[in-house]
């Protein structure tokens, strides 16, 4: 019998191996793609893929997509722009974070796959740039409307503090959660923090 399958976006970005090690304790084929780099620590049952997000979706990336052993697809991208012009900021960040899930969720539609994006809490503060927590914004907001475009699809939002040892932790707790008891979420975000005055986006 062949192994569960997850595809994880980003998968040398900030935060990747908490998410690595919550599919490798739960026994899953993983296959990682990132832009530029590659894992640098050996992991059994992982295969690296190079794939730029903005070239569109390649043959090889298409034939992941079509495995029946997938179940997860995990979204670690982490977009940050120089300030260039609001604009363009804008354009490119929600590419990243919100258009690109979407455009991979319009290729599994039909499947019953489920969806992980790490998102930020920095959407809760002015601190952020403008253009990183409107893309961000979007995409938690998307979450809480999914199922109206996607029926068959999941989609959990995680959204992420500080990169400390603490919620790093919280981070693969929550995945290992999601992966064991996905049927008792629907579509939804999740805060690694709670915190005060917190927009409820769940």
């Amino acid at each position: 019998m062949k192994k569960k399958e997850c595809l994880i976006f980003g998968a040398t970005g900030k935060g990747s191996n908490p998410i690595i090690n919550a599919f490798k304790l739960n026994n899953f084929f993983i296959q990682g793609v990132s832009k530029k780099s590659e894992q640098k620590i050996k992991i059994d049952n992982y295969k690296h893929y190079f794939f730029d997000i903005t070239k569109g979706v390649n043959t090889k990336l298409k034939k992941i997509l079509n495995s029946k052993n997938l179940k997860f697809i995990v979204f670690n991208l982490n977009k940050k722009e120089k300030n260039r012009n609001l604009e363009f900021d804008t354009n490119i960040l929600l590419k990243y974070h919100l258009f690109y899930p979407i455009k991979i969720a319009e290729l599994i539609k039909k499947r019953n796959i489920k969806l992980i994006i790490i998102n930020s809490d920095g959407i809760f503060t002015t601190k952020g740039k403008f253009p990183y927590s409107v893309s961000k914004l979007a995409s938690t907001f998307f979450i809480k409307y999914s199922t109206l475009f996607f029926p068959n699809l999941k989609f959990f939002s995680i959204l992420m503090g500080k990169s400390n040892n603490k919620n790093l932790s919280r981070l693969e707790s929550l995945i290992v959660e999601l992966i064991k008891n996905h049927s008792k979420y629907n579509s939804r975000n999740f805060p690694i923090e709670n915190k005060t005055n917190q927009l409820k986006l769940y």
